[in-house]
């Protein structure tokens, strides 16, 4: 492990938030700074790094996670 991190925990964090990342902020996304990063980030950023099956709400506005009643 580098700097404390599971690497694979690591690189999925990292290439879902490189797009939305500053490039003139690259150096932050280094391992050496990972954890402090990641406990700056704000909602929107937290939102980008947590699996979809994570998120306790959904991604689209107006959509609902539970499925509708069954059509008959």
């Amino acid at each position: 492990m580098l700097h404390d991190l599971p690497p694979e925990v690591y690189l999925e964090q990292l290439l879902r938030l490189a797009p939305h990342w500053p490039v003139t902020r690259a150096l932050e996304l280094a391992p050496k700074h990972w954890r402090q990063t990641v406990a700056s980030l704000d909602e929107r950023h937290r939102r980008i790094i947590t699996p979809p099956w994570e998120l306790d709400y959904p991604l689209v506005p107006g959509a609902s996670l539970r499925p509708s009643a069954a059509v008959a």
